[in-house]
């Protein structure tokens, strides 16, 4: 089980039952970022099928985006297990998000690289400007804005 909350306007926080925590927010340099604050090796955040889990609905929409626009020779998707490799540097020096669809529910791990500058947290990124694979960059693009539109609009029904 996990906690989703808008900390601001371009930020979504998700935590798990352990205190473990990550954010999905535009840096600024306008691309978007995937970050675990302090990294384990040993995380996983469990998104379940609920009718108030706005995140698993965007993470079942962007699969059937990624199985429609998956780049076909370097594939992000691999039966159910989408991996990202972040875009700032070499792929070989980059920190990787997995997220793995299973049947009411996607685990999101976090897979630090040794020589990535870390800070004590793992980052992913999204490069926006310059995607390797556009049409996924975009749909993740998508998701953190429908999820903070979703975030305001929850906090807005509870005010």
């Amino acid at each position: 089980m996990v906690n989703i909350f808008k900390s601001d306007s371009s930020q979504i926080e998700v935590s798990n039952e352990k205190g473990e925590t990550f954010d999905i927010l535009w840096g600024d340099n306008t691309d978007l970022y995937w970050r675990m604050r302090k990294y384990r090796n040993d995380n996983v955040f469990i998104i379940e099928r609920s009718e108030q889990n706005s995140l698993f609905e965007s993470l079942e929409h962007a699969f059937s985006v990624i199985e429609e626009k998956d780049n076909k020779i370097e594939r992000t998707l691999i039966e159910n297990t989408f991996t990202w490799i972040g875009e700032e540097r070499p792929p070989e020096e980059e920190n990787k998000l997995v997220i793995t669809k299973k049947e009411n529910s996607f685990e999101i791990y976090f897979v630090l690289n040794e020589s990535s500058p870390g800070f004590g947290g793992c980052a992913v990124c999204f490069a926006i400007s310059g995607s390797r694979n556009m049409a996924i960059a975009t749909e993740f693009s998508l998701m953190l804005h429908n999820l903070l539109r979703s975030e305001t609009s929850k906090q807005k029904t509870i005010n």
